[in-house]
């Protein structure tokens, strides 16, 4: 009876860890687009104005943000400078101005810097400080120091693009020539060439900063056409067909090290570490992904029945 009760133990510790998810929860990184900047606290400085229309312009350029124009953010109440944000009122008025990403930027002692929280739930999500240059008045600087900051932003998230539903087939994943394809929306200023390739990812982390993040490439392809602001992808290997979905992150690596390159070029030079970087280990050839599930999934039914009958015949 020992044994018997051995094995029943064993078979329903198998069956809930079958059904068990993840113990940790990690922060799901998703794709930011709508982005509101108010402006320079201490705007009394000259040209802190200019500074903060620049700060706009680097996130408008290439059309991957939407952000939040000064009228909507006037007739919304809340356009002032602001400094450090409590997490309910970057809440607040994330849904104040629909906007996912909040950003803020204060000057002290001769250092412009730059916060940027998750509109959602109120977390920091990036931090950065610049220094003036210590002779030169902080007004000659200033837009040039906004300007360095918010393209330190740009460069600290880990992808370039992301998927869009295609507009005849109606989903993002789709068939043609034999071929899993997928678009994807990159912005005006990209520079890409057919054949490059790209990966899809997940980034996930322990804590909400993007620098503590790490990256996990769940499919991979190579561009195939180039259409303006998007390309078109074949979709070469990939975990699930599930897995190319709406706003899924997209990353160039090509791009990818030409701006890791930029940060390290940059004066003073920046930490161009993007975090640890993993490739899913179920990521199989696109065509195989039918096969694989049916066959997972017979497998799993197959030893599922057999553990009831078992359970049962005791």
């Amino acid at each position: 009876m020992g044994g018997l009760r051995t094995l029943r133990f064993f078979l329903l510790t198998a069956l809930v860890c079958v059904n068990s998810g993840p113990a940790l929860a990690l922060t799901q990184h998703r794709l930011l687009r709508r982005i509101a900047v108010f402006p320079i606290y201490q705007s009394n400085i000259p040209n802190a104005e200019e500074a903060w229309w620049q700060m706009r312009g680097e996130l408008t350029k290439d059309q991957r943000f939407f952000v939040a124009s000064r009228r909507f953010m006037v007739n919304r109440g809340v356009f002032q400078p602001r400094q450090e944000l409590k997490n309910a009122d970057v809440v607040i008025l994330g849904k104040i101005l629909e906007a996912q990403v909040l950003i803020v930027s204060y000057i002290e002692e001769r250092k412009l810097n730059f916060k940027v929280y998750d509109g959602e739930n109120g977390n920091l999500i990036w931090e950065s400080v610049r220094e003036f240059d210590p002779v030169l008045p902080m007004g000659d600087k200033i837009v040039q120091v906004a300007q360095q900051l918010t393209d330190d932003f740009i460069m600290s998230l880990p992808y370039q693009g992301f998927v869009v539903v295609d507009s005849k087939q109606g989903k993002p994943l789709f068939e043609e020539n034999n071929q899993r394809q997928a678009w994807v929306y990159c912005g005006k200023t990209a520079r890409f060439d057919v054949g490059d390739p790209l990966q899809i990812i997940e980034f996930t982390g322990p804590t909400p900063l993007l620098k503590e993040g790490e990256t996990t490439v769940i499919a991979e392809g190579s561009i195939v056409e180039i259409q303006k602001e998007r390309v078109l992808a074949s979709i070469e290997r990939m975990r699930s067909g599930d897995d190319i979905k709406e706003n899924a992150l997209v990353r160039f690596p090509k791009e990818s090290k030409n701006l890791q390159q930029a940060q390290l070029n940059a004066s003073p030079p920046k930490d161009a570490s993007l975090g640890p970087e993993y490739l899913a280990a179920e990521m199989v050839p696109a065509d195989q992904i039918g096969k694989r599930h049916q066959s997972a999934a017979t497998s799993l039914a197959f030893i599922l029945g057999l553990a009831g009958m078992i359970l049962l015949a005791f």
